[in-house]
């Protein structure tokens, strides 16, 4: 519901009172509206699934603004679809003066995933753009306003395509990926903003995998800014149990602290303790469960391989599944079978519930000519990958 504005419906008043003094000079006096009519009448005006602006473009902006030569042209079908259904009115402008979908797309560019250059880049020119039309001069210049309304417009689009459609332009086997590109549909989540929408997250369109990556970009940033990952290593030992010894235990602790999966009161005895009591055991399956291990509690080679993974190795892996999850369907079948590699293990979900569970042999048909006779006739010919 809109605040009510006579100035802005008068026409329709207007021709309403034209045509009773039409009705009237035939002879026929129409019969008065009824109060529930008039209701309705006056819903049909506010309530509106679009936010209106008086403001309009032309056609031949429009044309000028998307003709050769302009940096937006491959966007412009998109462009020209959102104002035609939007019957060329302004979508960021209020008056004199940026809506509050102005804000919600500034909300959008401040999320984006600046962890990518092309995306940093165009976040920065949407800002740029931003800061460089000053309020007073926007007021005062219908010219600024209209260069401002085409630009964020096309901006949103541009950054858009980086966000959601992928930033690698290459061949996709840079990214060891062999699904096809997916061309996403950027109509939805405009539409949403120029309505003022600020929880766009419904309308975004990406897997719900993605959002999950990108949560824990910050976290390996901040550990990426630590100038040195010391490797761990267990020395002459095979693999430290729990009620065991080691020197490496402090140093155990301190990376499961770094890596989140370690919670301490900061008690500097306890961590330089060397025993692996049952605080460190919990943190140690917690690290492994994250990273597909079994759970077991035994620190062995794989478990102090993925330990010395450094962040900024962490980063890029993080950053190459963001890359193939933005080429992904963003809704997920509710029947799906789902194979964790690294975890050699299968899911398969029925109604979107998880109903069965378990292990697989994964890789590359070369392993099958590497395994002994035995092993070949008990697992399957062709590996699941």
């Amino acid at each position: 519901m809109f605040p009510f504005k006579l100035g802005v419906y008068r026409p329709v008043l207007l021709l309403y009172t034209a045509a009773l003094v039409a009705c009237t000079d035939q002879g026929r006096t129409p019969a008065a509206p009824t109060e529930a009519e008039q209701a309705a009448e006056i819903g049909s005006l506010f309530e509106t699934k679009e936010r209106y602006s008086l403001r309009l473009l032309t056609t031949s902006e429009l044309d000028d603004f998307l003709g050769e030569g302009s940096s937006y042209k491959q966007d412009s079908a998109g462009i020209r679809a959102f104002y035609e259904r939007r019957k060329l009115q302004y979508a960021w402008f209020v008056n004199d003066s940026l809506s509050q979908s102005a804000l919600s797309f500034l909300d959008l560019v401040n999320g984006a995933d600046t962890a990518f250059a092309a995306v940093r880049d165009l976040r920065d020119e949407v800002l740029g753009l931003i800061n460089a039309n000053h309020p007073d001069s926007l007021a005062q210049c219908e010219r600024c306003r209209k260069d401002l309304e085409l630009n964020l417009t096309g901006l949103f689009f541009r950054l858009a395509d980086k966000k959601y459609s992928g930033v690698v332009a290459k061949d996709l086997r840079e990214l060891d990926w062999f699904i096809p590109r997916r061309k996403k549909d950027l109509s939805r989540l405009i539409d949403s903003l120029a309505a003022g929408r600020m929880d766009l997250s419904p309308c975004e369109p990406v897997h719900p995998q993605y959002r999950s990556l990108k949560a824990q970009l910050r976290q390996y940033h901040l550990l990426d800014s630590i100038s040195t990952w010391y490797p761990l290593d267990l020395g002459e030992v095979r693999k430290l149990e729990p009620g065991q010894t080691h020197t490496m235990v402090p140093d155990l602790r301190q990376r499961l602290m770094l890596l989140g999966d370690l919670h301490t009161t900061g008690d500097t005895v306890w961590m330089n303790d060397a025993n692996y009591d049952s605080t460190l055991l919990q943190a140690v399956q917690r690290f492994q469960t994250r990273h597909g291990l079994h759970p077991d509690g035994v620190v062995g080679k794989g478990v102090v391989a993925a330990l010395n993974v450094s962040p900024k190795e962490r980063l890029r892996t993080l950053l190459v599944n963001m890359e193939r999850l933005r080429w992904v369907p963003e809704e997920q079948a509710p029947d799906l079978i789902l194979v964790n590699i690294p975890e050699f293990r299968m899911h398969v979900y029925e109604n979107g519930t998880e109903a069965l569970s378990m292990d697989v042999v994964v890789g590359g048909p070369f392993r099958r000519a590497s395994c002994g006779a035995r092993s070949c006739r008990r697992w399957p010919r062709t590996p699941a990958t």
